[in-house]
């Protein structure tokens, strides 16, 4: 699907989200994630292709292949909490949003501990 029909989709979710606001607000929180989770399946579609060529370039470089997962985990990690965190937001949950973020900037660290020491290695291993 063309970033044109995404942006659309976008556009008239948040439109029909103004119009429920005035009478059933209850159904605003339901349609955001509803257009969310649309957006979310044509993102997915788009990540097969990056994927395969993430898996190119690891072919490429044999030594690689556990930075690129840790470079992969580390991008859905940020994309999830950053998803999550957004509906918790939206739905009047800034504190539960917070605590996500967080979650998921620890997560991330706790990732990069392998990269970090292998680069400590290597400097050590200079000198």
């Amino acid at each position: 699907m063309s970033i044109t029909k995404i942006v659309l989709l976008a556009l008239a979710g948040c439109m029909l989200a103004l119009i429920f606001q005035k009478e059933h607000k209850e159904y605003v929180t339901y349609l955001c994630i509803g257009v969310g989770v649309l957006i979310l399946h044509y993102s997915v579609e788009r990540l097969q292709v990056l994927l395969g060529e993430f898996g190119a370039i690891t072919e490429l470089i044999p030594e690689g292949k556990g930075y690129m997962a840790i470079l992969l985990k580390s991008i859905g990690i940020t994309y999830l909490c950053e998803t999550c965190a957004g509906i918790c937001r939206d739905s009047g949950f800034g504190q539960v949003a917070v605590q996500i973020e967080i979650f998921g900037k620890l997560s991330i660290l706790i990732l990069g501990i392998p990269v970090v020491s292998t680069l400590i290695e290597l400097i050590s291993g200079a000198f």
